[in-house]
């Protein structure tokens, strides 16, 4: 039989820093009042605009706990809940 093994981060997409994950395609839900939406995976990344608590967004995947939400659009894995 197999078995199977199941990790899970906390913001629900592993850092991998050498290159972007396939993991991540799914709907980001926002969890905190008010996320900023980065230009890049990283808070050292320009602020495109803000989004707001209960709101529904597109993933396209995640690189270093980041979730693209479409182009040059990334929120953040601790501020989101990840659904496939």
């Amino acid at each position: 039989t197999l078995q199977q093994n199941h990790i899970n981060y906390s913001g629900g997409c592993a850092p991998e820093p050498s290159k972007p994950s396939n993991d991540g395609v799914g709907v980001v839900t926002i969890t905190a009042d008010v996320l900023r939406v980065r230009t890049g995976p990283g808070t050292n990344y320009g602020i495109v605009k803000n989004v707001y608590q209960g709101e529904r967004y597109q993933s396209w995947g995640c690189k270093d706990g980041w979730y693209n939400v479409g182009g040059d659009q990334w929120v953040s894995g601790g501020y989101v809940k990840f659904e496939k």
